[in-house]
């Protein structure tokens, strides 16, 4: 559902295109203000909070019955974002390998999303990015931003300064693809027979579960029903 949400913010800023920059003259201070940005950087939120949410999920529906006490949650459900991924295979059954060795490429994509979300979570601010300063020139007031100045189109999103009027469609896009990458990571990380299970619902709208002795277990011979038909 948080993976639909963003791509629904991508779809609308593509529909909504270049309007704002056609606005009539009256309106030039309102355009000064709006930005696509918005749209992306929420749907950017919305695309690591999916990867999290899909991290969750497997940990509620996998962890193995000596975790099951409430004094692993913390560290399970309730660990920072990096130990979650990083012991998954740890915690929880139906996996082959660990999908996250510490040295890997894959654990520092995990780890340069977790920076990226607790800087927008967290609202973190640097005296060097996020500050504006009033220029007194000729009885005029200038309003100056140096991050604007010295912005560069090709930097990462991870490398930006977060704010909306800079964050951009190619970062938003970047970010669905690291979530993408490392979803595939743990999926083929499981065995096959979870392995299969993940790729029946990952994009879905229901999750093959049953509910067992208090506890939801994952269903991996699942029936039509989790998997409706599209309706013409």
């Amino acid at each position: 559902d948080l993976l639909a949400a963003g791509d629904e913010l991508m779809e609308s800023a593509s529909r909504l295109g270049g309007r704002y920059n056609r606005r009539p003259d009256k309106d030039q201070a309102a355009a000064i203000g709006t930005t696509l940005g918005t749209f992306y950087l929420a749907a950017a939120v919305n695309y690591v909070l999916a990867l999290e949410a899909f991290v969750n999920l497997l940990i509620e529906l996998l962890r193995k019955g000596e975790f099951q006490d409430e004094v692993f949650d913390r560290a399970t459900t309730k660990a920072d974002f990096e130990l979650r991924a990083l012991s998954l295979s740890l915690y929880c059954s139906g996996f082959a390998s660990a999908p996250f060795p510490p040295d890997s490429l894959s654990f520092k994509q995990v780890r340069r999303l977790r920076a990226f979300r607790n800087n927008l979570l967290h609202g973190n601010v640097t005296r060097d990015n996020h500050v504006m300063y009033l220029v007194p020139e000729d009885h005029f007031i200038f309003h100056w931003w140096p991050a604007t100045d010295e912005i560069d189109k090709q930097l990462s999103f991870d490398a930006i300064p977060l704010a909306r009027v800079l964050f951009r469609k190619t970062h938003a896009q970047t970010v669905r693809n690291l979530v993408e990458e490392i979803v595939d990571t743990v999926q083929n990380a499981l065995e096959p027979s979870h392995r299969s299970w993940v790729k029946g619902w990952r994009r879905g709208l229901l999750v093959p579960a049953t509910l067992q002795e208090g506890r939801w277990v994952p269903n991996l011979a699942p029936s039509r029903v989790y998997t409706p038909k599209k309706q013409r």
